[in-house]
């Protein structure tokens, strides 16, 4: 499925079942609020241009060996330029390592307010 030009899809690999799918659930509900609050106040302005957001959502099933796989598709394979961190510090390490060398894309870490790593590996 492709966004319109006017939507920036973000993309998110976290926990929605397995042993951290509470944590999952609560990561995903800020994740909504925040989305829905933005795009309601109008959106983000990139380049001078104004643009909603939307997440595609994976689950990990709450192991790393499924982050790395499923942070490597939304890269690769559904050419997302924003990743949100997952909710498991352990996945966290799993998709940075993922996106390391990619350069492609840029991780916001959820335990860490501001936190972004634009990383080359």
């Amino acid at each position: 499925m492709t966004a319109p030009d006017d939507v920036i899809v973000l993309g998110a690999a976290f926990s929605i079942t397995g042993k951290y799918a509470q944590n999952g659930a609560n990561t995903k509900n800020g994740y909504d609020l925040a989305i829905k609050r933005l795009n309601e106040a109008g959106g983000v302005v990139a380049g001078g241009n104004p643009y909603k957001l939307r997440v595609r959502y994976y689950d990990d099933e709450s192991t790393p060996a499924r982050g790395i796989e499923l942070a490597e598709r939304l890269i690769k394979q559904d050419g997302v330029k924003f990743l949100l961190g997952p909710d498991a510090g352990y996945v966290l390490v799993a998709g940075k390592l993922a996106k390391a060398g990619e350069g492609k894309a840029l991780l916001a870490d959820p335990d860490r307010a501001g936190s972004f790593s634009a990383d080359k590996g």
